[in-house]
Parts: C-alpha cells; structure tokens; sequence
C-alpha cells in the first residue's frame, strides 16, 4: 500500500519533465496552443478538446472527494448538493481574482495543513505495529506495482502546468517549485500510506 505511490511518482516524474521542457520551448503559450504547432491543426485541436475535457473531470473527482469527505465527518445531514454548491461558489470566487490570488492561497494553507499533518502523525507513533508493513515487498513488487496505476493517473493533472505557465511572471523558479511539489507528494502519500498500515490496521473491528 505505502510503496505504491513511490513506484507511482518515479513514473509519474517523466509527466513533470515532459511538461516542463515544453513549458520552457513554447514560453508564452498554452498547451492548447502549442498542441497544434507540434501535433498540427487537427490533432492540436483534438488533443485541446481532451485536455479541457481530463479538466473538468479532474475538477469533479476532487469535488466529489472534499464534498464526501465533508458530509461524511462534519455535516452528515447536510445535502451534498449543498456542500459541493458551496465549494463550488468559493472556488469560482476565488479563480475571479486570478492566479495570484490562487497562488496566495496555497502560500497560506500548505504549511498549515503539512503542520497538521505531521503533529497528527507524531501522536500516533505510539500506537504503531510497524510489523504490519513487514515483510516489504514480501510477495514480490508485483502488488505494489499494480497499486501503483491508479496514482500515477493522478499525475496526468501536471498536464495542467501547460494552462498555468504563461501566466506567470517569473519563469525561472518554475522547476524548482514543481520538482519541490513533486518530491513533497511523493513523501506525504507514502508516510499516510505507511501510517495507515501501521496505525489503522493495528485497530480491532468491532
């Protein structure tokens, strides 16, 4: 379970190169745009339809996750018509100020939520069965490498870095932040994969 997700983002890895490099050989426009200079205009167009398309539906997998995971720990009467409503209104307000202003809110939440992250985690440290996550790799790293297909489709939202890219002001820390946000994904699935093994499979079922 927590060695799928590394298996996942070494592949997924070739997706943020891929993305990168063509950031950087078409600077100033979009994947929709340059789908068509290097697939031709048929192709390009196609190829713009899918990525608009892999769009709306990566948005809707996330809404769904927030809007579930909401109506099931905190508002279980609520409609989830209601809560998704409400995600919904607050993201389009928020995407009405700009990309800075997105930007601005993930400077804000990140380092609260990795501190709420690893504080959780620290408390459950006593509570762990590491023997749970033993033998590694114990029937071989088949299992772990078929868990892995379903992240690295998760990676295909890099695709999106091709929308975001020529809007930013300063290019040249691009690599850096991404490879950081890459690395940091990596690190943070693996050790919820690892607690989860550790920590929840020690607790009885009633």
């Amino acid at each position: 379970l927590w060695l799928s997700p590394v298996w996942s983002h070494f592949t997924g890895i070739m997706m943020v190169l891929a993305m990168l490099r063509l950031s950087r050989m078409f600077p100033e426009e979009s994947i929709i745009v340059y789908s068509k200079r290097i697939l031709g205009k048929w192709l390009g167009i196609a190829a713009g339809f899918i990525f608009v398309f892999y769009a709306f539906y990566l948005t809707s997998v996330i809404l769904r996750i927030y809007t579930d995971f909401i109506s099931s720990v905190f508002l279980e009467n609520t409609p989830t018509v209601v809560i998704s409503g409400g995600i919904m209104f607050l993201v389009a307000y928020t995407a009405r100020g700009g990309v800075e202003v997105l930007g601005r809110l993930a400077q804000l939440f990140i380092p609260a939520t990795v501190v709420v992250f690893v504080i959780l985690s620290i408390l459950t440290i006593p509570e762990w069965e590491l023997s749970n996550a033993l033998p590694i790799l114990g029937k071989g790293p088949i299992p772990s490498l078929k868990g892995a297909t379903v992240p690295f489709t998760w990676f295909a939202g890099y695709i999106l870095l091709g929308l975001y890219y020529p809007l930013l002001s300063d290019k040249r820390k691009v690599t850096l932040f991404v490879m950081t946000a890459w690395f940091g994904e990596m690190i943070t699935l693996a050790a919820s994969g690892l607690i989860s093994v550790s920590f929840l499979a020690s607790i009885p079922v009633r």
